[in-house]
Formats: structure tokens, C-alpha cells, sequence
């Protein structure tokens, strides 16, 4: 398992997974430079989606689009499942539900 990362400060924005459009690729956890991203089963059994822990996501977008290299924008993940939102402007009972489900899974 790879160790886990633990970031220094606030990032300016987090990765956001809407599991509905999120099909289980699995792409996004390929790039992720801190393993922040981790699956998870979802609502229809056996398809697994995929979870951010926003304790650890650094902001990089890696998880959305590749950086640009040249004129085209390459998109990670190929459903638009994950969104980057401003740190500061995250609505506290996301943070709040991610904290709860994760004291849940450590029961």
C-alpha cells in the first residue's frame, strides 16, 4: 500500500466525485499523486465508484484533465464525474458527511 500523504496547508480547491455520473474507470486513481482517491461500492451492486478523501487531496486537478502539453485539454476522467471546487466554498455538510463515513468504515 502506498504511504499516506498528509498536506501541509489548505489547498485553494478539492476534487469533488458525483458518484451518479462516476462509472467505476478507475483512471483518476491511476494519476493521483498523493492516493487520495480510493474506491468504494456504490448503490447498484457489484459497480464500484470512486471517493476522494478531502483530508488529503491537494487541489492538483490531475484527477480531471491532464496538464496541457500542447493545444488540446486532455481529460482524465472520460464522464465529467469529478468537479474541483473552491476550497473555501465547500458546503460544510460535505466535509461534515466525508468525516462521518470515514469514523463509519474505521468502526
Amino acid at each position: 500500500m502506498a504511504k499516506k500523504y498528509h498536506r501541509k496547508k489548505d489547498p485553494k480547491s478539492v476534487a469533488i466525485v458525483d458518484q451518479a455520473a462516476c462509472t467505476g474507470c478507475n483512471a483518476c486513481i491511476e494519476v493521483c499523486p498523493v492516493n487520495c482517491i480510493y474506491e468504494i461500492d456504490s448503490d447498484i451492486k457489484p459497480q464500484k465508484v470512486v471517493g476522494i478523501d478531502l483530508d488529503t487531496c491537494i487541489g492538483c486537478e490531475l484527477c480531471v484533465r491532464a496538464k496541457k502539453k500542447g493545444p488540446y485539454d486532455l481529460k482524465v476522467c472520460p464522464w465529467d464525474a469529478i468537479e474541483m471546487y473552491d476550497f473555501n466554498s465547500v458546503p460544510a455538510d460535505i466535509f461534515s458527511e466525508w468525516r462521518d463515513a470515514k469514523t463509519l468504515e474505521s468502526i
